[in-house]
């Protein structure tokens, strides 16, 4: 017999029930309609929409219909007390709720012209995986940085703190030593004067970053193999600000937007195996000015603002031509005509704890000029300001 056809409803439901989950609440499927009614009634339709999509593709895919493997019998339980008939296949809820975000994504670019959309990426260094805690305080950020992109305008704007990661878990102070010495070497204690531990301050200018209008913030791309760490990162930053809700629930994977700017130009667009050989290249790692200035003296890849700056230079390098768009120093390292390159380098909007406070400025830190000089591939560094990108020379 075929299975009923699950409506939008019911993918709030379980999205409802995870959540409860996660706060140690077991509540059975049976239950949930009345817990959540109330819920669904005020979400605006916006919201409303994500879960509408599940429904729609369950059911263009054959949801409840031959073929579909029929539900276990009621009343079994797996090993941790959860009804068989609630059990949830994660992997395959997860592929499916990006897909949904790209199918948002794209609908919100009809009429418009993607060159001048804004985009967000973010990048994380964390402290060690700290098991068997609740979700969000499982990686605890040691460094973290926000990028500004369109792919008229290359980088518009980018902001690259510390974060002190708060007291290292008990049991944990070997793993997190080991994972420093592996990674980006920022010491587990953090940096004194230069880890942030104002964190709701932290997440204030974090808010201010992002948010260009009164629609709501916009999701923060990252690389797809990175996603859940950012999520888990983003989550322990709201926690420890004391939020009761994490403004920055959209974390998309930066590998379905860049196959889908590759097709929105016209033809099939990039696979997922060329975007992830793409994102994962090591041909900008020597660029100077690439990473931040404690991991450009530590001579260190593993940097959160390095990472953002690949994401920008990749993306530029390979996007920009379809949408013929001309290249700048603000999308890529440029080779001159004498065979030595240079860069625009933003110096990052820093958060400094004399900083923080009602005022939450976030200023570039003046003008540094870096000479150009033969250093790696033989490339140098402009250093400017943000402002000075938009002066004509």
């Amino acid at each position: 017999m075929p299975k009923k056809q699950r409506n939008a409803f019911y993918f709030f439901m379980l999205d409802k029930q995870q959540q409860l989950r996660e706060q140690g609440k077991v509540v059975s499927m049976k239950d949930m309609p009345v817990i959540a009614a109330a819920e669904w009634n005020k979400l605006p339709e916006a919201q409303k929409e994500h879960y509408k999509l599940r429904a729609k593709h369950e059911k263009a895919a054959g949801g409840g219909g031959a073929g579909v493997n029929p539900l276990p019998r009621p009343g079994r339980l797996d090993n941790t007390g959860i009804p068989l008939s609630e059990r949830v296949d994660v992997v395959a809820e997860l592929e499916e709720r990006r897909r949904v975000e790209r199918e948002l994504l794209k609908k919100e670019w009809h009429g418009k012209d993607v060159i001048f959309l804004k985009f967000y990426f973010v990048a994380f260094q964390y402290l060690c995986h700290v098991e068997d805690v609740d979700r969000h305080l499982r990686y605890p950020p040691v460094e973290m940085a926000l990028m500004e992109y369109s792919l008229k305008e290359g980088r518009q704007k980018v902001w690259h703190t510390l974060i002190h990661p708060g007291r290292i878990p008990t049991g944990f102070r070997y793993q997190a030593k080991l994972h420093s010495e592996q990674t980006h070497e920022i010491p587990p204690e953090g940096l004194d004067k230069q880890s942030v531990s104002d964190y709701r301050s932290l997440v204030d200018g974090m808010m201010k970053f992002v948010s260009h209008d009164h629609t709501g913030f916009p999701p923060l791309f990252v690389k797809k193999e990175s996603a859940f760490v950012a999520e888990c990162c983003l989550q322990w930053l709201s926690f420890m600000a004391g939020l009761r809700e994490n403004p920055f629930c959209k974390v998309y994977e930066l590998n379905g937007l860049f196959m889908d700017l590759s097709a929105h130009i016209g033809g099939a667009g990039l696979s997922r195996f060329e975007v992830s050989d793409l994102l994962s290249t090591f041909k900008y790692d020597h660029e100077l000015g690439l990473r931040c200035s404690y991991h450009e003296d530590l001579e260190n890849n593993n940097c959160a603002l390095g990472e953002v700056n690949k994401y920008c230079f990749v993306m530029s390098d390979t996007l920009c031509p379809l949408y013929k768009v001309s290249l700048t120093k603000n999308h890529l390292p440029l080779e001159s005509n004498t065979g030595i390159g240079d860069m625009l380098q933003l110096k990052p909007l820093s958060l400094k704890e004399t900083d923080l406070g009602d005022k939450q400025q976030f200023k570039p830190q003046g003008v540094q000029q870096v000479p150009t000089r033969p250093v790696g591939r033989g490339r140098g560094i402009l250093c400017l300001n943000a402002e000075d990108i938009r002066k004509p020379h």
